[in-house]
């Protein structure tokens, strides 16, 4: 309401008194002209991008200097298409992290396998991925993948609570990796995934192909499914007790740390 009022006046004002504005004198008018410029000109939001971000300092000088030297509409169309390539750029390549959980915390937390050096199950690979499955990503999260399926691992688990958005490439990029994993004997597994990102995947059918009962709304019942199909001659094998399950299964020999057994109790 105070911006349409705003304009209401200034129209007013421009019909009522803008012939008597010639009788201002000239240097009045210029002095006025500096200071609303000046005024405009956010030196505190420009300290802020200088100290933060190096592109946005790329976006912000290209788009002075191009203001001092061109036309404006031209300044104002090279500061656009600058911060759409750095958005394409930044979005293209989002974070992909192995994740494993850290036996030493007491309700066994993930952790980044980069930032601390945890064991991992040999028969499932948890990943978790930050940005938009969207039609340019899914190349380098592809290639990322494919890196991974190399491993022994037959199960994925997908951390998918980072994802806000999933367009037609995203849900059909999922659906073959669902059926890669199938044909490798286990399965691929999504956890978290945002209501709001599965609208695509629900109306081309795509929960239906990845099947319905792969999609989990927290860790723990994710874990407990995946869990009752590993191999359990693996499982014996394995020297680690990463999961809770596999810490509490009778099944299991118990792991001697010592003198004394090693044992994750739940909290």
């Amino acid at each position: 309401m105070s911006a349409i009022f705003s304009a209401l006046i200034l129209i007013l004002l421009v019909l009522l008194f803008a012939p008597y504005a010639q009788y201002l004198p000239t240097p009045a008018l210029s002095g006025l002209i500096l200071l609303i410029g000046w005024s405009l000109i956010d030196f505190q939001h420009m300290r802020e991008i200088r100290k933060a971000s190096r592109p946005d300092n790329l976006i912000l000088g290209a788009t002075f200097f191009a203001t001092l030297f061109a036309e404006l509409q031209f300044a104002v169309y090279l500061g656009v298409l600058l911060s759409l390539y750095f958005f394409l750029k930044q979005t293209s390549r989002p974070n992909i992290a192995v994740m494993a959980p850290d036996s030493e915390h007491y309700r066994h937390q993930f952790v980044n396998i980069i930032r601390k050096n945890v064991p991992q199950c040999p028969q499932l690979k948890i990943i978790r991925i930050d940005g938009h499955l969207y039609f340019g990503a899914i190349d380098h999260i592809a290639a990322e993948l494919r890196e991974i399926r190399k491993g022994p691992e037959k199960h994925l688990l997908l951390l998918a609570n980072g994802v806000n958005y999933v367009d037609l490439d995203g849900a059909e990029w999922l659906a073959r990796e669902a059926a890669f994993w199938r044909k490798k004997g286990g399965g691929m597994y999504i956890v978290r995934l945002k209501i709001i990102a599965q609208d695509v995947m629900e109306s081309g059918g795509f929960m239906d192909e990845i099947g319905r009962e792969n999609f989990f709304s927290s860790k723990t019942d994710a874990l407990r499914t995946v869990y009752a199909k590993l191999d359990l001659d693996t499982c014996k094998a394995c020297p680690h007790r990463v999961f809770f399950e596999c810490a509490g299964d009778e099944r299991l020999p118990r792991i001697e740390q010592g003198t004394e057994p090693l044992w994750f109790e739940e909290v």
